[in-house]
């Protein structure tokens, strides 16, 4: 961790109903009110791992996300399993993930959010998902996708 202190960044969420209001991603505070994404946010849009923040204390001393500082090279994508899969079959689609470079984390049951790194194959993380959503086990969807020319 290099030294530098893990802390919780609220971001509020404007989305469904059956949501959270907000969501805590954990987060490397780089000083000055930046911070360095820790985790793979599994409701907020528009953020991903390794990006970098700035946050600012609200009236409660709690951190809430203000704006990007610049992006960590990370695309956010989640998956929804439907109920008909068994939990091997579940574990057999996240190691499919793993095996093309996707980092999985689990939320709940049927809930995982995919980190895709900058060295790993956007398009074939995508493509995989598909074929998945199309055999109907599971549904997708892009929290974040990075995009080189952001900000150019």
């Amino acid at each position: 961790m290099n030294g530098q202190t893990k802390v919780k960044i609220f971001f509020e969420i404007n989305n469904d109903v059956d949501k959270p209001k907000s969501e805590s991603i954990w987060a490397e505070d780089n000083g000055l009110g930046n911070f360095r994404i820790d985790n793979i946010p599994f409701f907020t849009y528009g953020i991903s791992y390794n990006d970098i923040i700035f946050a600012e204390l609200d009236r409660d001393n709690l951190l809430f996300f203000k704006k990007v500082i610049k992006r960590g090279g990370h695309s956010t994508l989640r998956l929804f399993f439907t109920n008909k899969l068994s939990e091997q079959e579940k574990q057999s689609e996240i190691k499919k993930l793993n095996k093309i470079g996707a980092v999985v984390e689990r939320a709940t049951e049927s809930l995982f959010a995919i980190d895709v790194s900058p060295d790993t194959n956007l398009k074939s993380v995508i493509s995989l998902l598909k074929e998945g959503e199309q055999r109907g086990e599971y549904e997708y969807e892009e929290g974040y996708i990075y995009n080189s020319n952001e900000g150019k």
